[in-house]
């Protein structure tokens, strides 16, 4: 089982079997691994990771939720839930916020939950109005300063249906310009300039859309 936590481009895995992914993080230069899961190392993996000194980390040990547990306990973790949308023409909806390609996604309300959060998140930001929940997909993790504290952003991700003929209508108070169909055989150029943690969503949607597979 692994996890992956974004800092920009930059990630630590954890993982509780040394296989070929996580093999493939240990060779890298500059990728420090740790067998162990004490607070000061991952006091000091974040420190050193923020500072520029490490380009990632790899956690391994028998429990990863117990590792991410740990993270958590680290930073301040926001709560949201965003959706892959698709449509019967294998195209799923794309969104262009603030420079880069992304997926709808948002904060949780107040006792909202993840599904319904996102629902609501995909009907305001694109304009969607009749929306079918498929399947829970994955979570990702990734992070980022507000007022000088690290923020974990913990993203719960819903694969949905609609149909391409709703008219879009981009949110611009939350800085997207464009709400876009894109076809998954036409996905490459987009993944040029999207966010790392969106990458694995698209490439995890796609093999399901393409594999007739959704995980309920």
């Amino acid at each position: 089982m692994h996890h992956t936590i974004y800092f920009n481009k930059k990630r630590i895995v954890l993982s509780d079997t040394k296989d070929a992914f996580v093999d493939k993080y240990i060779k890298m230069p500059k990728i420090r691994f740790v067998k162990t899961a004490h607070d000061k190392e991952i006091s000091d993996i974040i420190k050193a990771i923020a500072e520029d000194d490490v380009e990632g980390a790899v956690f391994l040990h028998h429990s990863v939720l117990e590792l991410l547990e740990a993270f958590k306990s680290k930073m301040d973790v926001i709560k949201a839930g965003g959706g892959l949308v698709h449509t019967d023409n294998n195209a799923v909806l794309l969104i262009y916020r603030k420079g880069k390609w992304d997926l709808p996604k948002g904060k949780l309300d107040a006792g909202e939950t993840e599904a319904a959060a996102a629902l609501r998140e995909v009907s305001e930001e694109a304009g969607l109005t009749e929306l079918q929940l498929e399947a829970p997909l994955t979570v990702t993790y990734h992070t980022y300063y507000e007022k000088e504290k690290l923020i974990l952003k913990e993203s719960h991700w819903f694969l949905m249906k609609a149909d391409e003929q709703q008219n879009l209508a981009p949110q611009a108070e939350e800085d997207i310009e464009i709400c876009e169909w894109v076809n998954l055989n036409a996905l490459s150029s987009y993944l040029e300039n999207t966010h790392p943690s969106i990458i694995d969503v698209l490439h995890l949607g796609s093999n399901a859309l393409l594999h007739k597979e959704t995980r309920y």
